[in-house]
């Protein structure tokens, strides 16, 4: 018999002799392990079976050496491993006894066991707040139905790449200022103890496979319905209290990688249990490379507050046999590698910038990986129908000596067919414009750099001088050669011309005040570029840019330049232009004038004042994939207007949107991931910069607001008044971060006070605000009075350019509630985008109701929201104006002594720092002054960005930065999108 009934009174251990213990000891898998080792799981199976209990006295090291026979130092190793381990505590003079259970959180515990690899572990927080307490979450915890929670969420990093999330739920009552508290720190089982004196142990844990939601794979950089393991605990104080619930996600693709260091990190029965479901785990994967998702699989969009983890078991019905997976991504002729891939999804979170990609190689020569000598290149059907015509030069003849190399992100393509998209008419021409965007450089999905229109460039020590080579033989669509004399051209024509640049060329200047650039051209395909000051992040900003104008063409609209003055002032009097200035720049907008030369992969047939603007392939492209086929492989990209959202919607859900983000509205989230099937679409979600933002104008001319606006508290309370939690509810179903506006939490600049500065509910607190500003008088309708004695109610207009069905229109109608709630009356205008810049350019706006204020990556934007910089988003007003231009007339600086001069200060020394990690932190100090002076009215931001991508395109997949230094839904390269089977 073995049980505790045949042992005998000297044998309190329960540990028979080392003699009957051989061979039997060792659990199976163990054999050959130090005796220390055998005899501490010995010790820990006792206590699992609840033979010593928490706060009991285990024997003696004198008795287990007698009950075992090993060596006093090998028991006392055995102990000191479970003492490592949490399990058992020493108590100098009293002995060794079973330490309370305490709690190991998942999260914690993987961190540690990967350490201990040579992998590169992260824990990074993505988000908190306070709010009622989902159902699971309120079940799990023993809350009443309207108990609430305060929530943390944090990512987990690896080698980079983002692979983990957690989110914990504490009880609100208990735990109400666990935000403020929160330093960052991985071990939330550890703060609860040091601040509150809750220790907290483990009760139940469970591991589970199961299909992410939307808004879990828009954190996780992947895509919706693909696989992830579920890792959930419940954790209790000294007193059987519930205290914490936490459920986290693992990706499914990173579970292979990983999975022995998550064994490690979770132990016993539970390591058993997690076994079991990462074999379940691989099994989906493997699946998954072999069959796709059901359109379904990801459609559920939870709208509780807090956001919780969506739990949607993996079982065979979730996949479907009907559309095969495109290929895997490894091994791919012309493609990029796994772990390439793993990078480009996960690279926001990661701050990829700050780890390097912004860092200046000083004098490291830049360029394309060789391409190898001349050789046969390949075109489209349809051009080499003309060049066997005679109607075009052979296209080894057409492309530059070395193209551009366009890398694919899933295979080679194939040539025709068209794209379909949409825009809202000629004031938004920012959609084609990205979608074409070609220039000196160009950002790979990783962010990291290349040279696209130039073949390489070098950079000095200072950063101050950069010589950039062109490419011979690249040419306009017209057959021109580009050459250093198109940048001369400009420089010398253009930027020196007042008619043309009447204010400095901020783009190409450095210093306060601005100092223009100079210009060397030593030959027909090198440029230099000299700066007074450090520029390190020029050539980034270059992939948004054109230092160049096709002179052959533009010089007879320019002039000084033109063969025939008379001619081009009939033409300026003709077209109704103002003088030769305004005429010459309406002929350069490719978009407006089809006989402009570009450079870009396609070129228009008609202008974008058409319903239907059209653009055909660029005979004259310079770029190549790695097959040597000269890009792009689409024949034509239509762009249609349409006149409302609604109408914008009906062609995606009909399936006439081929690919598209831009004006694709996240409010409309569940009703496109709902008609995938029916539209032949399906909806990627990627990462942006948007949020909703409510800009006061500081500068602004009524001289009522502008002191309202001024005053801090005055800005603290309309922070306060505002209800974020149910507008993300309400109008974006939960998938935005209510916060203030900021950097956001998956790049490098995150600051978290910034962020969280008056980003709470609080009314009462806004109207003693108010109240203690001087405006505490109200009249018969509850709208508070102007301190003048005027007698008339606080009133302002914020203005959009908005779709008036769009989701930001909605919210800004649910804010004007809010505002309305503390007495505030404010107006919300929509209007079209062209006169709302002309307004926001006169410092005509009071308020802005636009995106701002959610950058990713700071510097990559020559007009920074955070100085004020950033016109059209209005906050700083005319300060912003002047500070771009000392001459405009509707610009004025700032009060002395005002912090926006600390700002651009700040600012200023911060962009000529060569050092990554030393501009981040210069900017930290903006966000300082952020923190306390709270600006603006940030809302929601990091709201996923969906991605309507038809059925049958490649080399468009991912979850990228969607933004503007990245010419958005164009970042992957819009030459290499293709058509499965053209049309």
């Amino acid at each position: 018999m073995s049980d505790d009934r045949d042992r005998g009174p000297h044998d309190p251990s329960g540990i028979p002799p080392a003699d009957a213990e051989a061979g039997r000891l060792a659990p199976e898998g163990r054999a050959g392990a130090p005796l220390y080792r055998t005899l501490s799981e010995s010790l820990l199976r006792q206590v699992r079976s609840g033979r010593w209990q928490p706060g009991e006295r285990i024997p003696s090291e004198r008795d287990l050496v007698a009950r075992t026979g090993l060596s006093r130092d090998t028991v006392r190793k055995g102990i000191a491993d479970l003492e490592r381990r949490g399990v058992l505590q020493r108590r100098p003079g009293m002995g060794t006894y079973v330490a309370a259970p305490q709690m190991r959180p998942h999260l914690v515990a993987l961190v540690e066991a990967l350490r201990l690899t040579d992998h590169v572990v992260g824990v990074r927080p993505a988000g908190s707040g306070r709010g009622e307490a989902p159902d699971d979450v309120r079940q799990a915890l023993g809350l009443s139905p309207d108990g609430r929670v305060v929530w943390l969420q944090r990512l987990l990093t690896v080698d980079g790449a983002t692979v983990g999330l957690e989110r914990s739920y504490l009880p609100g009552r208990a735990f109400a200022d666990l935000i403020d508290a929160y330093d960052g720190r991985e071990d939330l089982a550890a703060l609860l103890a040091e601040i509150y004196g809750v220790h907290v142990t483990e009760r139940a844990a469970s591991y589970e496979p199961v299909v992410l939601g939307a808004r879990e794979a828009f954190l996780l950089g992947v895509r919706a319905g693909l696989p992830a393991l579920l890792l959930e605990y419940l954790g209790l104080d000294a007193e059987g209290r519930r205290v914490l619930f936490s459920s986290g996600l693992l990706r499914g693709d990173c579970c292979r990688e990983y999975g022995a260091a998550a064994l490690g990190a979770w132990e016993g029965d539970g390591a058993a249990a997690l076994a079991t479901n990462l074999a379940a785990l691989r099994d989906a994967e493997r699946d998954l490379r072999c069959r796709s998702w059901s359109p379904s699989a990801g459609a559920a969009v939870a709208p509780q507050r807090p956001p919780r983890i969506s739990r949607r078991p993996i079982s065979p019905a979730s996949l479907t046999p009907d559309t095969p997976r495109r290929a895997p991504l490894a091994g791919r002729s012309g493609g990029v590698s796994r772990r390439q891939f793993l990078r480009m999804t996960g690279l926001a979170a990661a701050g990829v910038l700050a780890a390097g990609g912004l860092s200046v190689a000083a004098g490291a020569p830049v360029a394309d990986a060789p391409i190898g000598p001349r050789r046969a290149y390949r075109e489209a059907p349809d051009l080499a129908e003309r060049v066997a015509a005679d109607e075009l030069p052979s296209v080894e003849q057409r492309l530059p000596a070395n193209p551009s190399l366009y890398p694919v992100t899933e295979r080679i393509g194939r040539y025709g067919g068209t794209i379909r998209r949409a825009f809202a008419g000629p004031s938004d021409f920012g959609g084609a414009s990205k979608w074409v965007a070609t220039s000196l450089t160009h950002f790979n999905p990783d962010l990291s750099l290349r040279p696209d229109l130039c073949e390489a460039w070098e950079v000095d020590d200072e950063a101050t001088t950069y010589t950039i080579h062109l490419r011979p033989g690249l040419r306009w669509s017209d057959g021109t050669p580009f050459t250093s004399e198109d940048v001369r051209w400009w420089y010398d024509e253009v930027v020196h011309d007042a008619a043309l640049t009447p204010s400095p060329l901020r783009s190409y200047s450095t210093g306060e005040p601005p100092v223009l650039m100079a210009l060397d051209v030593p030959d027909a395909y090198t440029v230099v570029m000299r700066f007074a000051h450090p520029f390190p992040v020029f050539m980034h900003q270059q992939n948004t840019a054109e230092p160049f104008l096709p002179a052959h063409y533009m010089r007879q609209f320019h002039m000084r330049c033109t063969a025939d003055r008379e001619t081009l002032q009939e033409a300026v009097t003709a077209a109704g232009c103002r003088d030769w200035g305004s005429y010459f720049w309406e002929r350069n907008k490719w978009y407006l004038n089809p006989d402009r030369p570009v450079l870009y992969p396609w070129r228009p047939t008609n202008t974008l004042e058409s319903d239907l603007f059209v653009l055909e392939r660029n005979p004259c492209f310079c770029g190549v994939d790695e097959a040597g086929q000269q890009l792009p492989y689409v024949d034509r990209v239509t762009f249609r207007r349409f006149a409302s959202i609604d109408t914008l919607n009906m062609w995606i859900l009909n399936g006439e949107i081929d690919l598209q983000g831009r004006h694709v509205d996240i409010g409309h989230y569940a009703l496109f991931k709902a008609n995938e099937r029916l539209g032949g679409y399906r909806v990627d979600l990627w990462r942006t910069d948007d949020g909703i933002t409510l800009g006061p104008n500081h500068d602004c001319k009524d001289p009522r607001l502008k002191v309202f606006f001024g005053r801090r508290e005055v800005r603290q309370a309309l922070n306060l008044a505002v209800d974020r939690d149910e507008i993300n509810r309400r109008i974006y179903h939960g998938m935005g971060v209510p916060r203030q506006a900021s950097p956001s939490s998956w790049g490098p600049h995150y600051h978290a006070p910034a962020t969280e500065a008056c980003a709470r509910h609080d009314l009462e607190r806004a109207n003693r605000l108010l109240d203690e500003a001087g405006y505490a008088a109200r009249d018969a309708e509850g709208y508070r009075l102007w301190d003048d004695g005027s007698g008339e109610p606080i009133a302002f207009t914020m203005e959009t350019w908005e779709d008036p069905d769009s989701s930001q229109t909605q919210a800004g109608r649910l804010l004007t509630e809010h505002l309305a709630r503390v007495g505030i009356r404010v107006t919300l205008q929509t209007e079209d985008r062209a006169l709302y810049e002309a307004r926001s350019e006169a410092n005509d706006i009071q308020a802005a109701w636009q995106g701002g204020g959610h950058y990713t990556y700071v510097f990559l934007k020559p007009d920074d929201y955070f100085t004020g910089e950033k016109v059209s988003r209005v906050w700083a007003g005319g300060w912003g104006l002047w500070k771009l231009d000392h001459d405009d007339p509707n610009g004025d600086p700032p009060p002395e002594g005002h912090w926006l001069w600390d700002i651009w200060d700040i600012s200023d020394r911060a962009r000529m720092e060569t050092d990554e990690a030393r501009r981040i932190a210069a900017h930290r100090r903006i966000m300082d002054i952020w923190a306390r002076e709270v600006p603006v009215v940030g809302v929601v931001g990091e709201l996923p960005g969906p991605v309507i991508v038809k059925d049958g395109i490649g080399n468009f997949s991912g979850c990228h930065p969607f933004q503007t230094p990245t010419n958005d839904d164009a970042l992957l390269g819009s030459p290499v999108y293709f058509w499965d089977e053209p049309a």
